[in-house]
């Protein structure tokens, strides 16, 4: 694992800041209604992205007005275009009042009523984790004959705690949305999930700190953002970094020495992915019966039966590793643990395979690349039923088609149990929504079988080659 020192500082804007920006006449009758809102951009910002650029959308929400009834101004040149959404009325707008703006910078969301609130969803129905401004300010209704004109002023805000990191483009990667996301020790992903029209306050949703953030493209390159915790403001921490590629092996970098602020940015310009080290280390392979095997367990370098060759654990689709050698995540195999990760919040509930559109969730295939991923529940069926015979090696590892499984135990609710007694490993394969098969072998009643366990469970991973 390469360890550099990384030079963090205030990015240069990409683009212009436009502090003071009008909207263009809503109506095609100007005898009807006109709507004239100025945005502000913050002026004191070190985000990547800095200032409105065409194509942008702010969403409005106004006191008084329920449901997902707003008006969504979309950037063109230097003004805004308005349009009214979800059925909203002039008459549902009081004569002054309070207006309420969000703006995603790098998705459009799927706005939908639910009960008091507003929700902001991804087209797959997910939350959006990116940054996000927020913003209020007054507004006026005044009638002159046949011409309603709103008007208002919102000062946005980005929330305190967001740090942004930039990739740019090298050779032909790190230039494109939905390839790459990046894990960042000590960076929560967070998403403004509701708005509020009982209370007219955002609601907002944070996973565990090093939960992947996923890339959007800006300028050349690609952004992820996500809240900093405390780790950050002391320079004695170091901070692992991984950048997974779905086209290849994922990549890792640590940041040493520094210290991150609210609303920092990170320009990996001067230490393109190109440098980074490989994150884990791909196993030879013996062939059986057509699958693949991996020799050693995904994390670890060497095939073996001692802790050094037990890899890292996972929850089931979380790619986001705990290590043997460092204490895990607090709570880290707890179900409130897995709560707060990608994998709960687009796998709960559903029996699915890792692949196809899943496959982003294979924990092999992240960190390996494409040509690998991991084993299949009939793979282990087969493994079991013709395969293993109870061999069992030094330190309850068992044997099998000359590949050693070590009896790395599993982690559950913040601590390792039976570690060199009990061998548990994920298949790819969820029975149903909240349990997924696995190969489990224990010593002390030569037990070698399959079975299911909660997703949240720290396990076991061997890759296998496609």
């Amino acid at each position: 694992m390469k360890k550099i020192m990384v030079i963090l500082s205030a990015v240069l804007a990409l683009v212009a800041c436009n502090k003071e920006t009008p909207v263009k006449d809503s109506s095609k009758d100007a005898s009807k209604f006109v709507v004239n809102i100025t945005v502000n951009h913050p002026d004191a910002t070190k985000a990547v992205k800095s200032g409105w650029v065409d194509g942008d959308k702010v969403y409005v929400f106004f006191d008084g007005v329920t449901g997902a009834k707003y008006v969504e101004l979309t950037r063109d040149g230097s003004s805004w275009t308005p349009e009214m959404k979800g059925g909203l009325a002039v008459s549902e707008l009081a004569a002054t009042g309070t207006m309420y703006g969000v703006y995603f910078p790098y998705e459009q969301p799927v706005i939908a009523a639910n009960g008091a609130n507003v929700t902001f969803k991804t087209a797959s129905g997910l939350s959006i984790y990116t940054y996000y401004m927020t913003g209020s300010g007054a507004y006026e209704v005044n009638k002159s004959a046949d011409i309603t004109t709103l008007t208002g002023s919102m000062d946005m805000v980005n929330p305190d705690g967001y740090v942004q990191f930039y990739i740019g483009k090298d050779g032909e990667k790190y230039n494109a949305d939905g390839k790459y996301r990046l894990s960042v020790a000590g960076v929560k992903p967070t998403a403004c999930t509701t708005f509020s029209t009982s209370t007219h306050t955002f609601g907002t949703k944070k996973l565990n700190p090093a939960q992947p953030m996923w890339g959007y493209k800006l300028a050349d390159g690609v952004a992820f953002s996500g809240v900093i915790d405390d780790s950050w403001s002391n320079s004695a921490n170091s901070h692992v970094i991984y950048l997974f590629d779905t086209e290849a092996a994922a990549k890792t970098i640590t940041i040493s020495g520094k210290t991150l602020s609210s609303h920092a940015a990170v320009n990996f310009s001067s230490t393109k992915p190109s440098t980074w080290s490989a994150a884990v280390t791909a196993p030879a392979i013996v062939a059986f019966d057509g699958v693949k095997w991996g020799k050693f367990n995904l994390g670890a370098t060497t095939e073996g039966t001692v802790a050094a060759n037990y890899g890292w654990y996972f929850g089931w689709g979380d790619i986001v590793p705990a290590t043997a050698s460092n204490a895990p995540a607090s709570g880290f195999g707890g179900e409130s643990y897995y709560q707060k990760t990608v994998a709960y919040e687009a796998l709960n509930g559903k029996t699915v395979n890792l692949t196809g559109a899943y496959a982003i969730y294979d924990i092999v295939t992240a960190f390996l690349g494409p040509n690998w991923r991991m084993p299949t529940k009939d793979e282990y069926e087969a493994l079991c039923t013709s395969y293993i015979s109870t061999s069992w090696g030094d330190n309850n590892s068992l044997n099998a088609i000359s590949v050693v499984f070590p009896a790395a135990g599993y982690w559950l609710n913040g601590s390792g149990h039976y570690v060199g007694s009990i061998g548990i490993y994920w298949s790819s394969f969820s029975d149903n929504g909240e349990k997924a098969y696995s190969l489990r072998f224990y010593r002390k009643n030569d037990i070698v079988n399959r079975d299911l366990y909660g997703r949240y469970y720290g396990q076991s991973v061997r890759p296998v080659q496609k």
